[in-house]
């Protein structure tokens, strides 16, 4: 199997913020699975890029530019976010994965 570049976004919130909750609060709201996805697509020899979006990050600057497969986590209230950012993967060539 040939080396695939990975991008791993955990989505924690919809969207920026600067609330003081959220600050201390959403780090706290990281998935495990999407850690343990990144592990195991090293072990495989995979390139991983992974980002957990918390609200206080650029995420266009964040995302991984040219990948081949993208795992998307998501809670509810992230849901349209996390479709919009597979339409833009998928736009970009890659096979997204929504979780």
């Amino acid at each position: 199997m040939r080396k695939l570049r990975i991008g791993i976004v955990d989505l924690v919130t919809k969207g920026p913020t600067r609330a003081l909750y959220a600050r201390v609060m959403h780090a706290n709201l990281a998935s495990i699975m999407p850690q343990v996805v990144g592990v195991w697509c090293e072990a495989e020899g995979h390139q991983v890029t992974f980002v957990c979006y918390t609200g206080f990050e650029d995420l266009v600057a964040e995302l991984p530019a040219d990948v081949d497969l993208v795992f998307i986590g998501a809670f509810t209230e992230a849901g349209l976010l996390a479709y919009a950012l597979s339409n833009l993967f998928r736009s970009r060539g890659a096979i997204t994965v929504l979780g």
